[in-house]
């Protein structure tokens, strides 16, 4: 897995829920393009090309299967930490 990018099965992952009747499915937080958005380097984010394309191809399996996807951002407010 690359740095930032989500991982390879989010996408069946979340391809299956919408099969089993979700119409809208919610991913989990993804951090924005600063480094303060990803507290310990470990997640998804939501900057970059790489890290871009493969958000674009969970959106595309999500859409494939007749669903609809929101993704959440992350920020460092909700672990207590400013970006100030």
């Amino acid at each position: 897995m690359n740095v930032g990018r989500p991982h390879r099965d989010y996408g069946a992952y979340l391809r299956r829920r919408i099969e089993g009747g979700v119409t809208l499915a919610i991913t989990g937080a993804a951090a924005l393009g600063h480094d303060l958005t990803d507290l310990d380097s470990s997640g998804s984010i939501f900057s970059g090309d790489d890290a871009s394309a493969g958000w674009c191809e969970i959106f595309k399996e999500v859409h494939a299967a007749g669903g609809k996807l929101i993704l959440q951002y992350g920020t460092p407010e909700w672990s207590g930490t400013s970006m100030r």
